[in-house]
């Protein structure tokens, strides 16, 4: 199961339930988010160095990233990495692997998901495990969103270029709140499938992630956010999700499909969205 991993990169802490929010950190001013379209490099290598994650029957290539390779432009974005695995509206773990995201990709390859054609979105994507597998398994496009250009940098492209998903992918960085970030997403057309995992750790941000979803998924179109059930220590739940999903307007239903529960870390669940 995905808690027995050791995710992460260079000499990061196992991973654990708790996520740790640094508030006033010397970090926040060097690294605030800003929307931009970032491209991959002309030349990609898919030789760096990678290790493989199974996830069910799917190997994962995962791009090894040790925080030492980052230049001195983000020195302090080190300094916060060696002491959060999160600072709201600043760095949102995305360098991390969180095991929701497994969780979910698990989940598709179960119930036989078909991706075939598919436009989907990741929000919040770090990794881009469930993008990548869409990607994979035969997905027309892919956006790729996360709130640090650094992450889709550092992480997200390495890993689709290491799995070799670079065609027909997009990497957008920003805030859920930019209408830029919609429009951009948006620019060829709405997502039939729209991913999302491990970003309800803060219930601020449940509005802007359910306003975001609802712009971007089609009539017919299906969200999937993994979560775990309770964020201990930062106030966000997978129920309170839920209680905005269902009041926004009336537009949108969600409900939980899957409760995983290992006996070793949190009990873990799959929303499944729908438009009314």
């Amino acid at each position: 199961m995905a808690s027995s991993f050791r995710f992460g990169f260079g000499d990061a802490a196992d991973d654990d339930d708790r996520v740790e929010a640094v508030q006033g950190s010397p970090a926040a001013g060097a690294f605030v988010a800003h929307f931009e379209e970032v491209a991959p490099p002309n030349r990609t290598s898919t030789s760096a160095p990678s290790q493989v994650v199974r996830v069910a029957s799917w190997e994962f290539r995962q791009t090894v990233f040790d925080r030492r390779q980052l230049s001195d432009e983000y020195a302090s974005l080190k300094a916060l990495l060696h002491a959060s695995d999160l600072l709201p509206n600043v760095y949102e773990g995305g360098f991390k692997l969180w095991e929701c995201a497994v969780d979910l990709v698990q989940y598709l390859q179960a119930n036989a998901v078909d991706l075939s054609g598919m436009q989907v979105m990741d929000l919040g994507c770090g990794h881009g495990l469930p993008g990548i597998f869409a990607l994979s398994h035969g997905a027309a496009r892919a956006v790729f969103q996360d709130l640090n250009a650094s992450v889709l940098q550092h992480v997200t492209i390495p890993n689709a270029s290491a799995n070799r998903c670079l065609r027909g992918a997009r990497f957008l960085a920003g805030d859920w709140r930019d209408d830029r970030l919609v429009s951009a997403a948006c620019a060829d057309g709405q997502f039939d499938m729209v991913f999302s995992c491990d970003t309800l750790y803060s219930a601020a941000t449940y509005p802007s992630l359910v306003r975001m979803i609802d712009r971007c998924l089609k009539r017919d179109g299906i969200a999937f956010v993994a979560a775990k059930t309770y964020y201990f220590g930062v106030g966000g739940s997978v129920q309170a999700f839920l209680d905005t999903v269902n009041q926004a307007d009336g537009a949108l239903h969600g409900a939980v499909i899957a409760t995983l529960e290992d006996g070793q870390s949190n009990i873990r669940e799959i929303v499944e969205i729908r438009k009314r």
